[in-house]
Order: structure tokens, then C-alpha cells, then sequence
């Protein structure tokens, strides 16, 4: 009996000394993504306020009317959000994302896999970055959009604000999923070819809403609120955590010359 509660212990105590090692490795590549990028994540999110900036305009004109015959844009503010926030989550301004056409990250990972890291850890590392990223560049792009667009708007409470871009949120966590995978899983080429896929996909949602896919968001933010973002939050969670599993697999599958 002594012999077995030894066993179970000296195995519970190996577990978590593994699992130490493992969010060592992992803290270990978040602090150096930061710290090779610090200065392109911090222009990324300048880019961010000012697009939001940019969108003011379209914004303004297509949603905040209540009467119909007074929207004009409508098709122009549903392209930039969903060109604009689907890729919110990558820091646009790193040399390995200008290049991405180029397959930069491969480098990298061929780097990586020459540690004791396994597919599982990169990809979590990476979705540790992706997803604060995410939220702090959804805010930032819709602070100036909302601070302007409500204190021109009294009719609209702050609160419609806040469930409209926690829904828009969701939305920037599945194209924060596509990126991962992006990024990690597939060459230049096949990013390529997605880029106009992904651009045929935002013209067909455009066509399908009629242009009045930012406003039916709006509109679902004032009506259900909470019910609304939640639902948004979690289906973009769920992709999110679909994609970096598929990652996670087409990693351990590629191979790599080292």
C-alpha cells in the first residue's frame, strides 16, 4: 500500500514539474515575440485608432440615421469592417506579416522545431498573443467610431455601443483563427490564393445583407444586448479554438528542412 501512495505521488509530482517546464517554454515565446516586435505591435495599434478614425464617416452615414431615406454607404462601411477587423488580431506592421506571401514563418518554425517545443506549445504561445492583440485592437478601432458616433447621437445609449462591438469582437476572433492558421499552417502561395477567397467571400455577405450588415449588427446590439454579443463571443471562441487546433495538427504534420 505505501509502495503504491509513493508511485501516485513521485507521478503527481513529475506531472507538475512537466507542466511547469511547459509554461516556461511557453512564457518563454510570448516574451520573445514582444520583445522582437514590441515597436511594429505599437505602430499596428496607431494603425488601428487611426482607421477608426478613417471609418467615422462611412459609419456615420449608414447606421446612425433613423430614417432610411437618410443612409447613404451602407455597402462601403460593411467592406472596410469586415476587411478591416478580420485581420485586427495580427500585427500587420511586422516584417513577417508584409512578407507573408513569402512563407517567413516557416523560418520560424523551422527554428522552433529545432527546440524541445512541441506543435501544441507554438501554436498555444501564439494564440496567447493573438488573442489580447485582438481585444485591445478591437477597442482601439472602434474608440474613435464610437466615441464621435454617440456624442453626435444622444438617441443611442452607450450600451448599444459596447454589445455592437462586443458582437464585432467575435467576428475578429474567427478571422483571428484564419490567421493563426495562416500564419503557421500553409505556404505564401495558399495565402494567396485565400486572400482572394477570403475578398469573393466578404463581396458575396455584402450582396447577401445588401450593404446593411453593420447596421443589422447595430440594430441586434440595441434589441438583445447581452444575448447578442454573447452569442457572437462564443461562436468567434469557438472557431478560434477550432482553427488553432487544426494548426496545431497541420504543424506536427509539415515537414520541415532543417
Amino acid at each position: 500500500m505505501m509502495s503504491q501512495r509513493t508511485d501516485v505521488r513521485g507521478e503527481v509530482a513529475t506531472e507538475g514539474k512537466e507542466t511547469n517546464i511547459r509554461r516556461k517554454r511557453i512564457g518563454r515565446l510570448v516574451r520573445e515575440e514582444f520583445s522582437r516586435k514590441s515597436l511594429s505591435y505599437t505602430l499596428t495599434a496607431v494603425a488601428a485608432v487611426f482607421l477608426g478614425f478613417a471609418a467615422i464617416p462611412a459609419f456615420s452615414s449608414a447606421v446612425i440615421p433613423l430614417e432610411e431615406s437618410e443612409r447613404s454607404g451602407g455597402v462601403l462601411v460593411d467592406l472596410i469592417f469586415l476587411a478591416i477587423i478580420a485581420i485586427l488580431s495580427v500585427n500587420t506592421f511586422s516584417r513577417s506579416y508584409m512578407l507573408i506571401h513569402r512563407d517567413p514563418f516557416y523560418g520560424w518554425l523551422v527554428f522552433l522545431r529545432s527546440l524541445p517545443v512541441s506543435p501544441k506549445e507554438m501554436v498555444f504561445a501564439r494564440s496567447l498573443i493573438m488573442l489580447p492583440a485582438t481585444i485591445v485592437m478591437t477597442a482601439l478601432f472602434f474608440a474613435p467610431i464610437t466615441a464621435f458616433s454617440w456624442a453626435l447621437d444622444y438617441q443611442f445609449d452607450a450600451g448599444r455601443y459596447f454589445w455592437f462591438v462586443l458582437v464585432w469582437l467575435g467576428y475578429a476572433l474567427f478571422g483571428g483563427g484564419i490567421n493563426l492558421l495562416l500564419e503557421l499552417g500553409v505556404g505564401g502561395k495558399v495565402v494567396l490564393a485565400f486572400q482572394f477567397a477570403w475578398l469573393a467571400a466578404i463581396i458575396a455577405v455584402i450582396w447577401l445583407f445588401g450593404g446593411d450588415l453593420v447596421l443589422t449588427t447595430f440594430e441586434l446590439a440595441g434589441e438583445y444586448g447581452p444575448l447578442a454579443a454573447g452569442l457572437a463571443l462564443l461562436a468567434g471562441g469557438f472557431f478560434f479554438a477550432v482553427f488553432a487546433k487544426a494548426t496545431e495538427r497541420r504543424v506536427a504534420d509539415r515537414e520541415f528542412a532543417v
